[in-house]
């Protein structure tokens, strides 16, 4: 048995052009449509009213805005010097048990007192080989102030660490004591008293620092850092003792 389709009549079509709906758009009129020297002018000066990164934005490529090329240490978009104003630079300071070498010019190295174009105003001797490297947080993105402890020796190679970033702070180092009365013994620039009940904790921890961690987690993790940072003292001290030994930077 054969059967038949349905057939759908199709809805009643338009058209636009013919019913006058749509009609073109008018041709463009033949003209010369190259950038002019006018046009760039004009684009430029609205990138300096917004403060754009254009030619006028503050940012060139080793020259400065007027197609000066940039002095050293000088870097693209800083503020012109102004005539009588000094130009930063670094500096000593003694804090107490401390001398303090405070960078105002932005370094990629860390500092070493042995390798300083202005001369340490101390002996070298008279300085401990610890090394505190304390930065503003201009490097990182979260603007974080850091503090890094390490070593120095004298050896231009193993004292200047190279950064990844520049970076301004300070460096620290301490000044090193006498000999301690019998019974005790220099922690972080405190006398304190030998005892049993803290035979077993870093040299370089405070004993109520020690005291107050209640956590024995504290205590290993605390232990395994001053470990650590022992072995490197030992090995600067190493070190430096070869290159006294050799009448190098250290001897007077």
């Amino acid at each position: 048995m054969f059967t038949v389709q349905e057939v759908h009549k199709l809805q009643e079509l338009s058209f636009p052009v013919k019913e006058g709906l749509w009609k073109p758009k008018p041709p463009v009129p033949p003209g010369d449509y190259r950038i002019t020297q006018e046009d760039e002018d004009s684009e430029f000066e609205d990138d300096d009213e917004l403060g754009g990164d254009g030619p006028s934005g503050g940012e060139s490529d080793g020259e400065d805005l007027d197609g000066t090329p940039l002095a050293a240490g000088e870097h693209p978009g800083d503020s012109p010097a102004v005539e009588g104003e000094e130009e930063p630079k670094d500096y000593w300071e003694q804090r107490g048990c401390y001398l303090v070498r405070v960078h105002r010019i932005p370094r990629r190295t860390k500092f070493s007192p042995a390798h300083c174009e202005e001369e340490c105003p101390f002996d070298l001797e008279s300085l401990d080989l610890t090394r505190l490297t304390c930065t503003n947080g201009q490097e990182n993105l979260e603007g974080k102030q850091r503090e890094e402890r390490d070593c120095w020796c004298g050896s231009k190679v193993y004292d200047e660490k190279p950064s990844m970033h520049e970076r301004v702070g300070e460096t620290r180092f301490d000044f090193l004591h006498g000999e301690p009365p019998k019974g005790w013994y220099w922690c972080n620039h405190q006398l304190c008293k030998k005892s049993p009940s803290t035979s077993y904790k870093p040299t370089r921890v405070l004993p109520d620092v020690w005291n107050a961690m209640e956590n024995e987690q504290l205590r290993s993790k605390c232990a395994q850092e001053e470990a650590e940072y022992e072995k490197e003292y030992q090995v600067a001290k190493g070190m430096r003792n070869s290159a006294c030994a050799q009448q190098t930077i250290f001897s007077r």
